[in-house]
């Protein structure tokens, strides 16, 4: 007899043994992890051939993998979505054993288990940055930032990890080598330890399983028919996998770049562990992540003594808790919530300043402040002694002891410094900010008398001084609007004046406001950007204009141009401020304000009303143009074709619209119509050339629907095949 007939036999005779009465259907989990190893493995090979693991060419070739390589989309996103399934089977499969107790007098075996856990955690690590997009970069990067973070092992993991301290070509060689050419071999050895091991100490059986077991499996079930069985499981498991490959295939993103951060998005098992390092300091997140390795470590000496029935409700408690706590932190991480830490630098005590031992409430108001930061201590603006202890001496008026300015004497106090040249040249700093604060409403108001009016302690506030720059500062931009309604939102104190309280709140409802509070666009306008500063005064009606037109140029420049300028000036209407509003600027939406605007001044049979309809007509087609060649290229990018080109055209025409857009202010029809119809004509274009692309995803679908054709006709076969063997038996 041949070896092959002696093989043939041998195989024969295994698949005709019975099945272990213990064996219950959720042992077939770590037969499917398994299966996504392999599936996994089987797709890394087909990429490598194609993939270039250099900063210049790792994008270009996953690119060329999704748009290019025949069927190269579906490889990679079989393997995207194989890792996404691996790693809840691995999950599931180390909960079954957990729940059932599988781990106790097995402790070899649960070692070797939780160390491919660690390997698998590192092929989803190692593989996540290998797409070389903005996404990949910078969630890479800020894992990168919280390994820096780590107290003696930072720096010792990151030379090892990425080669340095900065994430470059030298990390993603090192990252394709890890993933490729380190860790498949290590998880094929312990993978093939772990089935030796699970082979030779035989199933576990829990407390009362075999009368569940016996009732699930049917007597006189053999290896060749649980072979059948698992192979219809697989063919289901691959179809869904196939599925979810066509309809939810990963895209690619643009090539990382360093200056332009975006948010990190980790993939959702490592959320848990991104949210710990988030809601914690890295040194203690590492001690938690420790514990929690030393713990699971542990479980089957924590477990040795056997547990029959009801008594292991405690281990399995722990580890729902265990569960939840991770879910937790997953949910943390996903929502993006900071974690709050300590202020940053240790705030330097004054030294020889005795009035902080007293005034102790506004000691760490004034040592943070600019003030203290250059020497200027409390002497110069209360006066006074700071040598001593004794009150009466630190507050004598005979040692310049001046006690608490009042509101009239503030602004002439910081004067004495702030309008000095010797003083603040040092610095770099102005000194006509009080000559400026003078010509304003509020200087005047403080020269008749008025004291209610704002000071400089009112806006810098006393002792917490900052430079604009700083975060905290009360005059930082992204704070002046709150800053200016301490005044300006108290109708009470308006009401003196003749002003409106609404003001701040309409400001923080138009285009301003949410570009400044809400999308944290510093460079977007404040109160100080239109009011000035120190000079703050309410533009008058010709003077709106030209404070709009620091920033606008271009639209001012076409409306000084055309009809309305002398119209409006001849009216007394406010130029700018007479379509837009004043504070409330809303964002305007190409066309709708031809409809809410034009009809205040113009009858609807008016020439003029004519001209601004065509005006609308333009710029609307043409931002429909736009946003369905937008809309059409993200589709083409989602799905990884090469669309560099196609964007650089798209940006062509959004450039030829931008321009339109002030043009319209000069009611030439005929020069918005030429920048609309190069617009329009380059964003069809590349609409129909995307389309004529994408044209190709119901080529995907009716292949998939002819792939789940064939399943479908083998599972039939198989169960055909599996209830005749049943019945024959």
């Amino acid at each position: 007899m041949g070896v092959w007939a002696r093989t043939r036999d041998l195989i024969r005779r295994e698949l005709a043994l019975p099945v272990p009465s213990q064996l219950r259907a959720r042992h077939l989990i770590g037969g499917l992890t398994l299966f996504f190893f392999l599936l996994q493995v089987l797709t890394g090979i087909l990429l490598m051939i194609y993939y270039q693991p250099t900063a210049e060419s790792a994008h270009s070739s996953v690119q060329y993998v999704m748009s290019t390589a025949r069927l190269g989309w579906l490889v990679r996103s079989v393997h995207h979505w194989g890792a996404q399934l691996l790693m809840f089977l691995l999950g599931l499969h180390l909960l079954r054993v957990f729940w059932d107790g599988a781990h106790r007098e097995r402790e070899l075996n649960w070692l070797v288990g939780l160390v491919l856990l660690l390997f698998f955690i590192a092929f989803g690590f190692t593989g996540m940055l290998l797409p070389w997009d903005q996404s990949a970069f910078w969630t890479t990067d800020a894992a990168r930032r919280e390994i820096a973070r780590l107290p003696l092992l930072g720096a010792l993991t990151l030379d090892f990890l990425w080669g340095g301290l900065e994430l470059g070509e030298g990390a993603l060689l090192r990252f394709y080598v890890f993933h490729v050419g380190l860790l498949p071999w290590l998880t094929v050895f312990l993978i093939a330890v772990h089935l030796y091991l699970v082979l030779r100490q035989g199933l576990f059986v829990p407390a009362g399983a075999e009368a569940r077991a016996a009732r699930r499996w049917p007597q006189g079930e053999t290896y060749g028919e649980l072979a059948l069985d698992v192979f219809i499981v697989l063919l289901l498991v691959f179809g869904g996998t196939l599925t979810l490959a066509v309809l939810a295939a990963p895209g690619l993103g643009p090539s990382p770049d360093p200056l332009t951060p975006v948010p990190p998005a980790p993939p959702w098992y490592f959320l848990p562990i991104y949210g710990l390092f988030r809601l914690l300091p890295a040194g203690w997140g590492l001690l938690v992540l420790l514990a929690l390795a030393a713990l699971l470590l542990a479980v089957p000496w924590l477990d040795r003594a056997s547990y029959p029935g009801a008594r292991r409700l405690l281990p399995r408690a722990i580890g729902l808790l265990l569960l939840v706590a991770l879910l937790w932190l997953g949910v943390q991480a996903a929502a993006g919530q900071e974690p709050s830490s300590p202020a940053e630098g240790v705030i330097p005590e004054a030294q020889g300043n005795s009035c902080l031992v007293c005034h102790s409430e506004i000691k760490t108001d004034y040592l943070e402040s600019r003030h203290a930061a250059v020497g200027v201590d409390c002497v110069a603006c209360h006066g006074g002694d700071p040598t001593t202890l004794e009150m009466d001496q630190a507050h004598d008026p005979e040692r310049g002891y001046r006690g608490t300015p009042t509101r009239a004497e503030i602004p002439l106090l910081c004067a004495s410094c702030h309008a000095s040249p010797s003083v603040m040249k040092p610095y770099g700093l102005r000194t006509d900010q009080f000559i400026e604060y003078l010509t304003s409403q509020h200087g005047r108001r403080w020269s008749e008398g008025h004291t209610q009016v704002a000071i400089c302690t009112d806006c810098h506030t006393a002792h917490l001084v900052l430079p604009s720059y700083d975060p905290r500062s009360s005059v930082n931009p992204a704070n002046v609007p709150e800053t200016c309604a301490r005044c300006h939102s108290d109708a009470d104190l308006m009401a003196k004046y003749g002003l409106s309280a609404e003001v701040v709140e309409a400001f923080k409802r138009g285009i301003h406001g949410v570009e400044l509070l809400e999308k944290a666009n510093l460079k977007a306008p404040s109160c100080a950007t239109c009011h000035g500063s120190h000079g703050a005064t309410p533009p008058g009606v010709e003077d709106v204009s030209k404070v709009c037109g620091t920033c606008h140029i271009n639209e001012q420049e076409y409306f000084n141009a055309s009809p309305h300028k002398p119209a409006m000036d001849k009216l007394g209407i406010s130029e700018c401020t007479g379509c837009h509003d004043n504070h409330d600027v809303r964002r305007t939406v190409v066309g709708e304000l031809f409809d809410t605007t034009c009809a205040r001044c113009h009858a609807s049979d008016s020439k003029a009303q004519a001209t601004g309809e065509k005006l609308k007509a333009l710029l609307v087609q043409a931002n429909q143009a736009l946003q369905g060649a937008e809309e059409a290229l993200a589709e083409a990018e989602a799905q990884g074709y090469a669309v560099e080109a196609y964007r650089a055209r798209l940006i062509e025409a959004r450039s030829y619209f931008i321009e339109a857009l002030p043009v319209q202010h000069g009611l030439d029809v005929g020069q918005v119509e030429e920048l609309v119809r190069r617009t329009r004509s380059i964003a069809e274009d590349v609409r129909g050339r995307i389309h004529s692309q994408l044209g190709g995803r119901s080529v995907r679908l009716v292949g998939l629907a002819l792939a789940w054709v064939y399943l479908a006709l083998m599972l039939l076969v198989a169960l055909l095949y599996r209830r005749e063997r049943r019945l024959g038996r």
